[in-house]
């Protein structure tokens, strides 16, 4: 439920405050989880990665016009005995993040395949910001090779925005691949 609360309050400031500097199209963000594992996403053009306090992996952010979309990664070890409950576990992020948040709205939630076929969920909510305006998260979950961990990627952005950018994250997703 911490995490929640951290990401939250991260993507409210972000989507009202940041700036961003474009990166020219098909650069990928790779970042290694351990000397083993690391993950890569096309970087989508006119997004820039940020370092974040409380996440340790960059974020992208894309450009800034009174609204910010972004796109973070937060991985989450999966104890031995639970690999095998990829949507119980996504449930239960569901559950923790409607606990975070009691206005959240659950859009959708549908399986999502990347261009490598890695398959993974896709869940769409909403929720009220503190300035009354409506955000939309699209969280993609994938399971690592191994399924020892669980990666959840937040894209969010303003609901009012939210026809500019589902392509831009959907495209910037199926290009996610564990490079292990």
């Amino acid at each position: 439920m911490k995490f929640y609360r951290v990401f939250f309050a991260f993507a409210v400031v972000v989507l009202l405050t940041a700036a961003a500097v474009p990166v020219m199209a098909q650069q990928r963000l790779v970042e290694n989880i351990d000397k083993k594992t690391s993950f890569s996403i096309v970087i989508p053009e006119g997004f820039m990665t940020i370092k974040s306090p409380g996440l340790k992996y960059k974020a992208l952010v894309g450009p800034t016009e009174d609204y910010t979309p972004t796109i973070a990664f937060v991985l989450t070890p999966v104890p031995k005995n639970e690999r095998e409950q990829f949507n119980e576990k996504i449930n239960d992020g569901i559950a923790a993040a409607r606990q975070a948040n009691p206005q959240l709205e659950i859009i959708s939630k549908e399986e999502f395949v990347t261009l490598s076929g890695l398959r993974g969920i896709k869940v769409v909510s909403r929720f009220a910001l503190p300035d009354g305006r409506l955000a939309d998260s699209n969280s993609f979950y994938f399971q690592s090779n191994n399924k020892a961990n669980l990666m959840t990627i937040q894209a969010m952005i303003i609901t009012e925005f939210r026809d500019k950018y589902v392509e831009i994250f959907n495209n910037a997703l199926k290009s996610f691949e564990w490079t292990n």
